[in-house]
């Protein structure tokens, strides 16, 4: 594996995020309300 395939790993594995089953229902709903949107990842208050 080349030096670029290591740093683009690491770059997906230091952004991704990690949701709750609780969270991850909020975001769902949040997005079929139209106050986020699910693309952009936002979570409804």
């Amino acid at each position: 594996m080349g030096d670029y395939q290591k740093i683009v790993k690491d770059i997906k594995r230091a952004t991704c995020n990690q949701y709750s089953s609780e969270e991850k229902i909020r975001i769902v709903l949040g997005g079929l309300r139209g106050e986020d949107s699910i693309a952009e990842g936002g979570v409804a208050a």
